[in-house]
């Protein structure tokens, strides 16, 4: 997948102040929030490998975050 060098990765969540900001006025456990992206971000791998390229619902005219194909409304 090609990706805008801008896109937030899970390190960059995690460390970012107002993403933990809001986590704590939340009270979402940090540690639970964060396996929960790298087991969502393992499950989209492996739909990707499996040839399930239909993963992801982009709005149709939108690609300026990434130039797989995706499906369009």
């Amino acid at each position: 997948m090609s990706c805008n060098s801008r896109d937030l990765t899970i390190e960059g969540a995690m460390a970012d102040p107002i993403i933990a900001a809001a986590m704590r006025a939340d009270r979402v456990d940090p540690r639970g929030f964060e396996h929960l992206l790298r087991a969502t971000a393992r499950g989209l791998a492996g739909a990707r490998r499996s040839g399930a390229s239909q993963w992801f619902v982009q709005p149709k005219g939108d690609r300026s975050a990434c130039t797989e194909s995706r499906s369009q409304w």
